[in-house]
């Protein structure tokens, strides 16, 4: 059996983009906020969703002890949300130091197996 290939981060999200209808520039956005705050996953969503009903971006972000869902209209706005909520995080929180990252579409669960 063979290994998966590697995984593009920017191929993925332009797949996505593509097959999900995402307007002119979001693409781009999201990408851009996505490096601006490495710990976010930031996205468009045409809505419908319970957390974001209308279309609009949106930015998750997963830490041990911390969640945030963040949606907003325009980047600008999501921005402006996702500034203001790394700022009252501790600095520890982002470097992994004392709490730790966990990838965004993985749940949060501590009663997993010891290895």
């Amino acid at each position: 059996m063979s290994a998966l290939p590697p995984v593009d981060p920017a191929e993925s999200r332009r797949l996505i983009a593509e097959r999900g209808g995402w307007p002119a520039g979001a693409l781009e956005a999201c990408a851009q906020l996505a490096l601006e705050y490495e710990s976010w996953l930031v996205f468009w969503t045409a809505g419908g969703m319970p957390l974001s009903p209308d279309p609009g971006f949106r930015a998750v972000l997963v830490l041990h002890g911390h969640r945030s869902n963040l949606h907003a209209a325009t980047i600008e706005e999501l921005r402006v949300q996702v500034a203001a909520v790394d700022a009252e995080l501790p600095p520890s929180a982002l470097d992994g130091s004392a709490l730790g990252r966990y990838h965004p579409l993985v749940p949060l669960n501590d009663s997993r197996p010891d290895d």
